[in-house]
């Protein structure tokens, strides 16, 4: 999966995700709650794994926003803003499955019985 996700039925000017590594939850809260702190964890997310992130994020960055999820009651998500395309791009932890349908560790073990053909009902 690219790891710069864009959501096929998005709106034309597209929904833009980019999947972090944190630590763990608590250390994702933190980043969350201190911008400093998180923007010092996406520079260093950024120069350790240069192919997550966008060329543009290398001329600099804003925060745009933050917002809460619906789908993830009480995960507090961030958005930057690319300095060079002005590109918005949601920041989304990486216990988070795509869409914030669920937590992986919720996830991981329905999604192993689906790569064993287990049906749909029987996961449900």
């Amino acid at each position: 999966m690219n790891p710069i996700e864009m959501e096929p039925n998005s709106p034309s000017r597209g929904q833009k995700h980019i999947c972090l590594l944190f630590e763990s939850e608590a250390h994702y809260q933190a980043c969350v709650a201190d911008p400093a702190k998180y923007r010092a964890h996406l520079i260093e997310s950024q120069q350790r794994h240069p192919e997550l992130f966008p060329q543009a994020f290398a001329a600099g960055f804003a925060f745009h926003d933050t917002y809460q999820s619906r789908k993830q009651k009480g995960l507090v998500l961030r958005r930057i803003r690319l300095k060079q395309t002005r590109d918005v791009f949601t920041l989304r932890p990486s216990f988070v499955m795509l869409y914030l349908i669920g937590r992986s560790e919720e996830l991981e073990k329905a999604l192993y019985l689906r790569q064993l053909d287990v049906p749909f009902e029987a996961l449900a």
